[in-house]
């Protein structure tokens, strides 16, 4: 008997992937429209029309050395003759998680490959495109970028010859394909979406103020604007993206949705970039003698995880699930091996204080979202009622 023939992607560019190919096999008016509609609302201004055309690229390219490679690009164009441009960046995991601070710009590597270190290159991209027009030889960044705080990353030695100079690119399929098609709008017709697994808008919440991007202009290279450009900075979930293809909307006969696929096999991959330990008797007692991590244990708090800080035979419980600028009061009732009993899954960090309450509190509502709901899911399976 032949196998049922599946198709699912991978990680975040699968994630895009997917829900680009499933929005693109339906009609506007039933697939892209009320998609925008509902997902990234943001970019519908008054009196914009109705969608009419949608040019979507996946992970373009615009090299190393230039501006990296966006999640995706996406132009749409309205009755009214409106233009946008979407710049795309998703992560597994929830903003903050994400990010790395303003200050590692050009001291450490990965700066650029963090969420707000991607969104600062796909302004600086934005202003190159704004500038673009057809004819040009190369696309590339406006000079005063050297004088702007991004000078700090255009000089870092780890860029070579290139150490000092402007990004841009030359590369002719590049011009033609990419910096053609989404060029010569207004920088205000430049959008940029985030797409995580927060619950909430990050860039709303007040604790990821530290890791919104830092966005120069040429009238005040030296001076954020973000205040000024926060609007066109736009997030959506992957849980609403999943709510939208999870309705009643066939795609086409026979066929069932890539994204919902895809997202199935991806969800348990979601914030990977902790260290999860799957707790079972043969680890209980493998652990440093003083140290923290974060832990779903059910007889000591079936709602939430919380914060599992040790040393020696005494412990500290604390639940960061309900507040991002307040130490919750520690629970030091219970010895070492009672709690290991209790384990069913734990996740360890690097040494973070336990007074970084924004951090310990973004880490808790992340597993939450993202590990909790499969955790109850296997307990019920285990003990139906």
């Amino acid at each position: 008997m032949a196998g049922e023939n599946t198709l699912f992607l991978w990680g975040e560019r699968g994630l895009v992937t997917s829900m680009m190919l499933d929005l693109h096999a339906r009609p506007l008016e039933s697939g892209w429209q009320p998609f925008i509609a509902e997902c990234v609302p943001g970019v519908l201004l008054a009196n914009i029309g109705s969608l009419c055309s949608v040019q979507a690229v996946v992970e373009p390219d615009f090299g190393n050395m230039g501006f990296g490679h966006p999640d995706g690009i996406i132009k749409l164009l309205f009755t009214s003759g409106a233009r946008r441009v979407l710049l795309v960046e998703a992560k597994r995991g929830t903003y903050q998680a994400s990010c790395k601070r303003a200050a590692d710009r050009g001291q450490t590597s990965g700066f650029n490959s963090s969420m707000n270190g991607q969104f600062e290159l796909n302004h600086c991209l934005a202003l190159a495109l704004s500038a673009f027009h057809e004819g040009h030889a190369e696309l590339c960044e406006p000079k005063w970028i050297l004088e702007s705080r991004y000078a700090a990353e255009r000089n870092r030695p780890l860029r070579g010859k290139n150490a000092g100079k402007l990004r841009y690119v030359k590369n002719h399929a590049v011009i033609k394909h990419l910096a053609g098609e989404f060029c010569a709008l207004p920088i205000d017709g430049y959008f940029h979406l985030a797409i995580t697994t927060d619950r909430m808008n990050p860039f709303e919440e007040s604790s990821n103020e530290p890791f919104w991007p830092e966005l120069y202009t040429d009238t005040c290279p030296s001076q954020n604007c973000w205040t000024e450009r926060k609007r066109q900075f736009l997030w959506t979930s992957w849980s609403k993206i999943e709510s939208y293809f999870g309705k009643e909307r066939p795609l086409w006969a026979g066929q069932d949705s890539y994204f919902l696929q895809t997202i199935a096999k991806t969800r348990d991959n979601f914030g990977s970039t902790t260290g999860l330990l799957r707790y079972s008797d043969n680890c209980r007692g493998d652990r440093a003698h003083k140290s923290s991590s974060l832990i779903y244990a059910p007889g000591i708090n079936r709602r939430t995880f919380v914060h599992f800080s040790w040393e020696g035979n005494g412990t500290a419980i604390r639940d960061y699930s309900s507040s991002s600028t307040h130490v919750p009061k520690p629970d030091r009732s219970r010895i070492t091996e009672e709690v290991e009993a209790e384990i069913r899954a734990e996740y360890r960090f690097k040494r973070t204080p336990f007074t970084e309450v924004a951090f310990w509190n973004n880490k808790t509502v992340e597993l939450n979202c993202t590990a909790l709901p499969g955790l109850l899911l296997a307990e019920k399976t285990e003990h139906p009622e």
